[in-house]
Parts: C-alpha cells; sequence; structure tokens
C-alpha cells in the first residue's frame, strides 16, 4: 500500500480553516491573516488552535462558579441548562495570543524529541 503525502497549498489551508471557524464568526480576512502568520503550521495546528479559545471559556467557566459548585451547576441544575456560548475567536486578542503560545509549546515539544533522539 502505497502512503499519500498531502503538502496543503495556502489555499488548502484557508479552505479547511475556514470549515474550522465557520461558526465562530471568523471572516475570510482573518483566517488567511492567521494562515499566513503561521504558514509553517500544519491544518492540525488551526484545530488545536480553536480548541484552546474553548478550552479557556471552560476554564473561565470553571473559576466563575466554583469548583466546589460544578456539580450542582451542571447535573439537574434550577438555573437551566448550560451554555458555553459560542467563544470569541476574534484577531485582535485570543487567535494570536493563543496561537503563539501554541506555536511555542510545539517548538518546545519538537526540541525535546530532537534532544532526546541524539
Amino acid at each position: 500500500m502505497e502512503k499519500f503525502y498531502w503538502a496543503p497549498t495556502r489555499e488548502d489551508r484557508v479552505g479547511v480553516s475556514m470549515g474550522i471557524f465557520k461558526e465562530d464568526g471568523v471572516t475570510r480576512g482573518e483566517v488567511e491573516q492567521i494562515v499566513d502568520t503561521f504558514p509553517g503550521q500544519s491544518i492540525d495546528f488551526f484545530g488545536a488552535l480553536r480548541a484552546r479559545v474553548y478550552d479557556d471559556k471552560v476554564r473561565d467557566f470553571v473559576k466563575n462558579i466554583g469548583m466546589e459548585h460544578i456539580g450542582a451547576r451542571l447535573i439537574n441544575s434550577k438555573d437551566g441548562k448550560v451554555s458555553l456560548l459560542t467563544a470569541s475567536c476574534n484577531l485582535t486578542f485570543s487567535l494570536p495570543n493563543f496561537a503563539h503560545s501554541l506555536s511555542m509549546s510545539r517548538l518546545l515539544v519538537v526540541s525535546a524529541i530532537v534532544l532526546n533522539s541524539v
């Protein structure tokens, strides 16, 4: 069986990223800017970037509710169903900050792998 190696073009990366951020109201121009800012990153990077934004939203929810009250708020709550809202995937703050952080984390992992393989 032959392996298929896909080297996505910029347009491929923008198109897939548009799908990733579709429900977050991120414009094509914003997606192009973030793709162009991180040209060496895989498609997976942009999915991980979106997940990081939502992770931050969940952390804020837990922090606001308090760990001791989280169970009561999530299970049969009188306040109704929990809505974690749409996270703010905006280019002015959240996406660039999370993207730089994620990029540095990946760089550290790659560096550790290289150092351990020597």
